[in-house]
């Protein structure tokens, strides 16, 4: 029996009880814990070095899309004005007839939507025509 206990793996205990003097094993014991604190905050250390490359790719892509953004408002807002002075010349040259506003209508709708077709369905809302001067 004594040889099949030799054939297995040496363990902690049997590593410390070799005959080391007490010296050894407590500097036995503490290059362990060392390497493995080491080991510890190398992987700590490039997980956070990793988290912030990530952060900063992340805030980098998000500012693209924002100046992306932007500059397509910008673009929009230039096209349509555009548009609108292109309209505006449009009716001036044309031969056509142009009528001039005589007034407006005062509702307590405040755009189009929402307004019944049927006005006796709602008998409280009134509104009034305004005409300029």
């Amino acid at each position: 029996m004594g040889n099949i206990i030799s054939h297995y793996p040496i363990t902690i205990f049997q590593y410390f009880n070799k005959g080391d003097s007490y010296s050894q094993k407590m500097l036995k014991s503490t290059f362990g814990l060392a390497s493995i604190l080491s080991t510890v905050i190398c992987i700590e250390a490039i997980y956070i070095i990793y988290q912030s490359y990530s952060n900063a790719r992340i805030r980098e892509d998000l500012n693209h899309m924002n100046s992306k953004r932007n500059a397509d408002r910008t673009g929009r807002i230039r096209a349509e004005k555009k548009l609108r002075e292109n309209r505006k010349d449009e009716i001036q040259k044309s031969d056509g007839q142009h009528m001039k506003y005589i007034g407006y209508i005062e509702t307590p709708f405040p755009d189009r939507r929402g307004t019944p077709r049927q006005p006796l369905l709602v008998p409280s809302a009134h509104g009034r025509i305004k005409f300029n001067k």
